[in-house]
């Protein structure tokens, strides 16, 4: 992402900075909703093992977000190339181990 890609151009300083922060609020937000979540769960399911509760809980999560950003990105999306694949598949294994690990520790730990 350099200054002068007429791609980026568009986007203000204060947008970004608006993006940034609810992206913060949101990830704020998303632990101790998880916690609980996974609090219910457990009591609606007791013979559910944490790590099924959480693959759910994170399945859930990737398949809205998978959602918003295709229709977000849909144009982006039209065209990608064998190493944004690559780079993608490799982010997405990466992030969504630590995203699975993070969730079931919650159900062992507070969230504060």
């Amino acid at each position: 992402m350099t200054a002068d890609n007429p791609r980026y151009a568009a986007v203000s300083p204060r947008t970004a900075t608006l993006a940034l922060f609810a992206t913060c609020v949101c990830w704020a937000v998303s632990l101790p909703v998880v916690r609980a979540l996974m609090l219910d769960q457990a009591a609606a399911v007791p013979e559910a093992s944490t790590w099924c509760i959480s693959a759910w809980g994170l399945g859930l999560r990737f398949a809205i977000a998978a959602l918003f950003l295709g229709w977000w990105c849909r144009a982006e999306l039209a065209r990608p190339t064998r190493d944004e694949w690559a780079q993608g598949v490799g982010l997405g294994l990466f992030t969504g181990l630590g995203m699975l690990l993070q969730m079931d520790a919650l159900g062992y730990a507070s969230a504060s």
